[in-house]
């Protein structure tokens, strides 16, 4: 039987393929990284082989659940079938996510807010709950959610429920600051499938992986 994992990489492949032909800005950028990222292989890997690497990192980075710069660097590896060193697959990375083999001080800052902005963070936490929280989980902005990235706040809300299972909705609010955090905290309105206010739920999108922990009153689906 074939593997399911080599369907699922061939699928997303094809979903890429086609996505490069649609839209031919796309198809010129890809080619361009993974130009870049044939050069540091040295040949080790074939321009096409390149172009799969720098789809397959640049999914896996959009939508890993638990990504962080060590998983990330893993995959780099994995994709490139372990012929790389830890070094080459820090500047593939770096040219996938940020465009830029090596981050200089001037590009520093906005790779900073770009990590930070995606949970990779170099000391971005991988627990439940934020370090040195305090208050309740959740509800409180000492003690906010905490997930890996900002395009990641949905795909917390879309797994939590009331304990009852009934479904939310939810509308930010804007952000503010909390004294045991580096980073703003979102501020998000729950409503029930009435439409009624039932809460207000803290998010704190500069965190290692997504929280596995519901506050008080919900729970997450499985």
């Amino acid at each position: 039987m074939e593997n399911t994992t080599d369907n699922s990489l061939s699928l997303l492949q094809e979903t890429f393929d086609t996505l490069e032909a649609i839209m031919p800005a796309t198809a010129a950028e890809t080619r361009e990284k993974s130009n870049r990222i044939a050069r540091i292989l040295e040949g080790r890997l074939t321009p096409e082989q390149c172009r799969k690497v720098c789809n397959l990192v640049y999914a896996t980075y959009k939508i890993l659940p638990d990504r962080n710069r060590q998983v990330l660097e893993s995959r780099v590896r994995l994709y490139c079938e372990d012929r790389i060193s830890e070094d080459e697959a820090s500047k593939i990375l770096n040219i996938i996510v940020f465009n830029t083999e090596t981050l200089t001080d001037e590009t520093d800052i906005l790779s900073g807010m770009i990590q930070a902005n995606s949970g990779l963070g170099i000391n971005a936490g991988t627990g439940d709950e934020v370090e040195n929280a305090s208050g309740e989980f959740g509800l409180d902005p000492t003690n906010p959610i905490p997930v890996n990235g900002i395009d990641m706040i949905d795909d917390y809300f879309s797994k939590l429920k009331l304990v009852t299972g009934e479904l939310i909705s939810y509308t930010r609010k804007g952000s503010i600051l909390a004294e045991n955090l580096p980073n703003p905290v979102d501020v998000y309105q729950i409503y029930n499938a009435e439409s009624e206010n039932i809460a207000t739920l803290y998010i704190y999108a500069y965190h290692g992986r997504m929280s596995g922990k519901a506050p008080q009153g919900f729970r997450l689906r499985v």
